[in-house]
């Protein structure tokens, strides 16, 4: 028993740790193969651990920490275009970001925007 509590700690370290990259890094591609090597794990295995730790999938983790760092930019009230936050938040395209954004929020960051004002 106390070998499974032992290797739940590392996991919780290792998901940690990943997190904290994953956050750092959101503006770069970031893919399972990557993380899960950052890890020293399998794809399975990681994506297994962390899907039970954080209960979302790394995708989609990541998607909405990449939405909610938007969100941040644009509340910032700093005077950037859409194309430059997508980019920023590591999005590929702008339409994808929007399409994202629209299905975390319900609206479009442009619309967004036009609220806060």
């Amino acid at each position: 028993m106390p070998k499974r509590d032992k290797s739940s700690e590392v996991h919780k370290e290792i998901v940690e740790r990943i997190t904290g990259y994953i956050l750092n890094n959101l503006h770069e591609t970031l893919d399972l193969k990557q993380l899960a090597d950052n890890a020293n794990l399998s794809c399975f295995h990681f994506h297994r651990i962390f899907t039970q730790l954080k209960g979302e999938t790394p995708h989609n983790f990541i998607r909405r920490c990449r939405v909610e760092k938007a969100v941040q930019l644009i509340q910032s009230g700093q005077s950037l275009f859409l194309h430059e936050i997508a980019y920023e938040c590591g999005f590929t395209t702008q339409s994808l970001f929007v399409k994202t954004f629209r299905k975390y929020y319900g609206i479009s960051p442009h619309e967004f925007r036009k609220q806060l004002k």
